[in-house]
């Protein structure tokens, strides 16, 4: 029973308050699965992968994770950059250690080194590093049944990274400078907008420096810091 003051009574137990709902689970895994792992398995499979065919779904889809982040034209560039460097991530470790184990286990503590090393060239390589991380300890760790020899293992590696960036392509082509304005946007309402400045500049001039973009940013910039 309560009290008068909102206290409970001794020996009797509070009222329970109702739980908050549950959040709801996203779809997102769902579709990332369906439109990159999937298109994925079934071109290495097509290329003759065989039973590594799984290894090109999951380097599609970490690739994926890395090719996104910025501009179109920006993310190309990482593409241009980072796609080999996948390719490798995902079937060098592999293969070595059927030679040697301990150079394979060193490679891919190189490769996680490199993929620690991303983020500190901005917030938008935070994902290029988490990409190459995972592809690489993907690669090495899966074990498929029957054994795979070389060729396969590397047409399932690069059968993920090409469905990646045709995919990043098809995304980015309605809308290729999205990112740039939705930071010119953020430093309006920025809670630090010195950084959201920066940020939006930097991204802006990895994509193509387009001249009225450049006129809203001053403008925000002014407002925001004058």
């Amino acid at each position: 029973m309560e009290r008068s003051d909102g206290t409970t009574a001794p020996g009797e137990s509070p009222e329970r308050k109702q739980s908050p709902a549950r959040p709801r689970g996203s779809p997102m895994l769902i579709v990332l699965m369906i439109i990159v792992v999937l298109p994925s398995v079934l071109l290495a499979d097509s290329w003759g992968a065989g039973a590594v065919g799984i290894i090109g779904g999951l380097t599609g889809l970490f690739s994926l994770v890395a090719f996104m982040g910025g501009p179109l034209r920006a993310d190309l560039r990482v593409v241009a950059v980072l796609g080999p460097l996948l390719v490798v991530a995902a079937a060098v470790p592999r293969l070595l250690a059927e030679t040697s184990r301990p150079a394979a286990v060193a490679l891919v503590v190189v490769l996680g080194f490199v993929a620690a090393l991303f983020p500190l060239l901005g917030e938008r390589y935070a994902t290029v590093g988490l990409g190459l991380g995972m592809t690489t300890v993907f690669g090495y760790g899966y074990a498929p049944q029957g054994g795979a020899d070389h060729r396969q293992v590397v047409l399932a590696a690069v059968a993920g990274v090409v469905v990646a960036v045709l995919l990043r392509v098809v995304m980015g082509l309605p809308d290729p400078s999205k990112t740039t304005r939705e930071q010119v946007a953020a430093v309006l309402d920025a809670a630090d907008p010195t950084a959201a400045t920066a940020t939006a500049f930097r991204t802006w001039l990895g994509d193509g420096r387009k001249r009225w973009l450049a006129g809203v940013l001053d403008g925000a910039s002014r407002y925001r810091l004058g």
